[in-house]
């Protein structure tokens, strides 16, 4: 930050920036670390709270999985045209959204992102060790990029498609990796992301970039445990504490449109069946 001294709007912009940081941090707490919330007044508004849950599920065993695939996610059990079951909303203001439905095509279910303002992202609980299941699949499609999107800055921070994986921290906070459909950056791209915090590290990495694919259904798999250990250069990745989503234009001011499905955890023996 700049040495020079902060004055009227400015000033409050920027303390209004620290306050959303602070508040997205023991958000991103609560919602990996609280049982289904039954409403939004459950919502708790102190710190304690939400360190004492945070507590609680990591001492937690998660599930006990031994199948070579699990599937997270694939929407076929969900509601068409409703938000999905099991997702909650990253927000303090937002407690409802028609941002993400889930759709049907041609008899399969999906979920449709279509960014509407103020911009969410949507994250589900899920528990897995990395070491276990180091790939992460799923498939996206974009149908429309917010113009002039660049992940490496903070006035243009957005993205078509959004993939968050939070990874479990020795301090009760999270790791976050982002892979992400880029508007302009090229796949292959890893950089801090600018919502980077030492409470919540995030990094973006570009899988797809650009317009030649739009419309169509792109299927991805990445080497979870091995990206984080690249990335945050630490020899082994932690246990995962569950997966986000996010279709952002809010920074540009422009559109975003997107589709997700099927998620999907592989063990080493199973990648490439």
């Amino acid at each position: 930050m700049s040495g020079r001294p902060l004055f009227g709007a400015q000033k409050e912009k920027w303390r209004g920036k620290r306050r959303g940081r602070f508040w997205k941090a023991l958000l991103i707490l609560f919602f990996l670390t609280h049982i289904p919330l039954s409403s939004a007044r459950d919502l708790p508004s102190q710190k304690g709270e939400l360190t004492q849950k945070a507590a609680a599920f990591f001492d937690a065993a998660g599930p006990k999985l031994t199948a070579p695939r699990v599937i997270i996610e694939d929407f076929t059990e969900q509601k068409e045209g409703e938000f999905p079951s099991g997702w909650y909303i990253l927000s303090i203001d937002v407690f409802r959204t028609r941002q993400y439905l889930v759709q049907r095509e041609e008899g399969e279910k999906y979920l449709k992102a279509l960014y509407v303002h103020p911009p969410t992202t949507i994250i589900k609980r899920y528990r897995f060790d990395s070491a276990e299941y180091p790939y992460l699949s799923w498939k996206w499609r974009v149908h429309l990029l917010p113009k002039g999107g660049n992940e490496l800055k903070a006035e243009t921070n957005d993205a078509a498609a959004g993939v968050y994986v939070y990874f479990q921290s020795k301090s009760g906070t999270a790791y976050i990796l982002k892979y992400t459909w880029s508007s302009t950056l090229p796949v292959g791209t890893v950089a801090k992301n600018p919502a980077w915090t030492e409470d919540f590290q995030t990094w973006t990495v570009v899988l797809e970039s650009g317009s030649e694919m739009l419309n169509r259904w792109m299927s991805e798999r990445v080497n979870i445990a091995e990206d984080f250990s690249r990335i945050f250069k630490l020899e082994k990745a932690p246990q995962v504490i569950g997966i986000g989503l996010l279709t952002d234009a809010d920074s540009t001011g422009t559109e975003a449109e997107a589709s997700y499905d099927d998620f999907t955890i592989i063990r080493p023996q199973a990648n490439g069946s």
